[in-house]
């Protein structure tokens, strides 16, 4: 068997092929079948139960990719569609905000990034604008203002 790494960057014009004729082969075509391509081939000597055992690896790994792609790919929508809510909700500034939503609104606050855990709590103050003009409000569970754009206002019980 020979060991190496190769990379093969592949867009949304590739094409996969497979074929169990002569030998089992799992074949690539990064450029679509307008270019070179990448060969799996399993050892016609293996077995066949091995020869499954080894394109259920395969399955299991590429699967495991394409969830974590698509899990991405949502997250990513997810994100484009809260900032988007941000930006149109009326509450970009800290008297927008107070107009739309009164002390004691339920939110979930990210107290430093949109990447940390989520808090699910009530504002405590109406929001003001620091000296540097981020409009913050303070939430229960935190001290000092959190960034307006770090709040999502929860309605009918979701965020």
């Amino acid at each position: 068997m020979s060991y190496f790494t190769a990379t093969w960057f592949m867009d949304a014009q590739s094409v996969v092929a497979s074929s169990t004729d002569v030998c089992s082969t799992l074949r690539f075509f990064p450029d679509g079948r307008n270019g070179g391509e990448v060969t799996l081939q399993l050892a016609s000597s293996l077995p066949i139960d091995e020869q499954v055992q080894v394109a259920e690896r395969i399955l299991t790994e590429v699967t495991r990719w394409r969830d974590e792609l698509a899990t991405a790919a949502k997250r990513a929508e997810e994100t484009a569609r809260r900032k988007a809510e941000r930006l149109t909700d009326g509450s970009r500034t800290a008297g927008e905000w107070n107009a739309r939503y009164p002390v004691g609104t339920a939110v979930v606050a990210y107290p430093v990034t949109r990447d940390d855990e989520p808090l699910r709590t009530v504002t405590r103050t109406p929001a003001w604008t620091l000296g540097h003009g981020a409009p913050v409000v303070s939430v229960e569970g935190c001290s000092g203002g959190i960034r307006l754009t770090h709040i999502d206002v929860i309605k009918d019980g979701t965020a």
